[in-house]
């Protein structure tokens, strides 16, 4: 194995900080605004919620106890991965009524592109910073443009995690690959699934649909036949009038 390939792999602390910062609302709504999200990849699936902003806050407004840090360790090649494909979906939701005012998706990996700034702790491990402030758009329940969010994060390499620990982390990462296959396995055979119903549902639709066209079409004859008889009926009386008056008329002459 390549040396860099090797480097990618070896599992290391990081640490992750996110700050929403700041709150931008264009609609003049009342009341008092929270931002709620989850991000189970670094380790923790609770949800987390800010502090509330008043509300309208048209002009940006500071987010409080919004700051939210996770420790954990990964490979520089995992964490890459992760940053790229998961973004932090944030709600933007009313604090006493849970209505949902908007919603911003938060990408992550900007952060890679910064520039390192080389750290040492105080035990002499060497580490690095990286720093990014983003603004992203906050969308309505319509999808519509709705205000902004202003974020700032910041990813500390904090060097290697070793031993006992970077045998958990490899035993955490096969768990939490476990957990994506099973989630894709569910959900695929939950569509099967669902796909199965609306196909059985369909065929008894179409088999009533079936029932109801054969009924409407033994109707249509039979009252086509009691047509026919009543015509049948009243042309045979029309002949004997007819045959009447022809009578009448000769026996005047």
């Amino acid at each position: 194995m390549a040396p860099g390939a090797d480097e990618d792999r070896r599992p290391r602390h990081f640490r992750f900080v996110l700050d929403l910062r700041k709150l931008c609302l264009q609609e003049a709504c009342r009341g008092r605004a929270v931002l709620r999200f989850s991000y189970p990849h670094f380790g923790d699936a609770c949800e987390l919620r800010s502090g509330p902003v008043p509300l309208p806050c048209r002009r940006p407004a500071t987010v409080p106890r919004a700051t939210f840090e996770f420790n954990f360790a990964a490979s520089c090649g995992w964490l890459r991965s992760t940053l790229r494909r998961f973004a932090v979906e944030v709600r933007v939701e009313e604090a006493d009524t849970a209505e949902l005012l908007g919603r911003a998706s938060v990408p992550l990996h900007p952060v890679l592109q910064q520039q390192r700034v080389h750290t040492t702790s105080s035990l002499g491990v060497r580490g690095f910073q990286q720093s990014h402030l983003a603004v992203t758009a906050v969308r309505g329940p319509d999808g519509a443009a709705a205000g902004q969010l202003t974020v700032a994060m910041s990813l500390d390499g904090l060097g290697e995690a070793a031993g006992l620990e970077a045998e958990m982390y490899a035993a955490a990462r096969e768990l939490e690959q476990w957990k994506q296959e099973q989630k894709v396995l569910f959900q695929n055979q939950r569509e099967a699934a669902h796909l199965a119903t609306l196909t059985e549902e369909w065929k008894r639709r179409d088999a009533e649909r079936e029932l109801q066209v054969q009924k409407r079409l033994r109707e249509a004859v039979a009252l086509e036949d009691k047509l026919r008889a009543g015509l049948s009926s009243a042309a045979c009386r029309l002949s004997w009038e007819a045959w009447d008056r022809l009578t009448m008329i000769l026996a005047e002459a």
